[in-house]
């Protein structure tokens, strides 16, 4: 009786690991997606390993961007 229990458990055991490694190309496809996805959203925030640095190239963008007034 104990051997059939083991054996039906070794049984679900070794189901569930197929269908896990029946998910691995759907889940590298995945991967992929979402890296990509990173590497473009990445792009677009602001350079810059901390708050002040990034801050800081804020500040660079603005000025760059700023017209200078004229006063008439």
């Amino acid at each position: 009786m104990v051997y059939v229990s083991y054996a039906s458990s070794r049984e679900a055991t070794l189901d569930a690991r197929r269908r896990l490694l029946a998910q691995c190309p759907r889940l590298i496809e995945e991967l992929a997606e979402v890296t990509t996805n990173l590497e473009r959203q990445t792009q677009r925030l602001l350079p810059g390993g901390t708050a002040a640095l990034a801050a800081s190239e804020l500040q660079r963008i603005v000025k760059k961007s700023r017209r200078p007034r004229t006063w008439t």
